[in-house]
């Protein structure tokens, strides 16, 4: 507290907040810009799947069953193939899986001279 009498001097006798050297005069207290906020991150793109492998008809000509026997084994060897489907009335053997077409014609064309690519789905 202070006391004080009149013609004396001012004297401080214990805790006042007034006496604090820049209590109550100081800078000014500025308050701190807001930041934008922050954007949300962009999405994650997820890459499609790969796509499906297309299926590979072959044209081969067949003398009889020990030739469709033949070519339906030896596609079922070959890395990368899931399914050889074989018609012996119409001649085309359907081959499904991630096979190269080449590779699948030279193999047919080892069983059968006689072969052709008739179409890629």
């Amino acid at each position: 507290m202070m006391s004080s009498a009149p013609g004396q001097w001012l004297v401080y006798d214990g805790y006042d907040p007034r006496w604090i050297i820049g209590r109550d005069k100081g800078p000014p207290v500025v308050p701190k810009p807001k930041l934008p906020p922050t954007p949300a991150p962009p999405p994650k793109v997820v890459p499609p799947p790969p796509p499906e492998p297309e299926p590979i008809v072959l044209k081969v000509f067949f003398c009889c069953e020990g030739c469709v026997e033949r070519m339906r084994e030896a596609f079922k060897e070959l890395n990368g193939v899931e399914c050889v489907k074989v018609d012996p009335g119409s001649g085309n053997v359907l081959i499904t899986g991630k096979v190269n077409v080449e590779e699948c014609l030279k193999l047919a064309r080892r069983i059968n001279k006689r072969t052709e690519l008739l179409l890629r789905k």
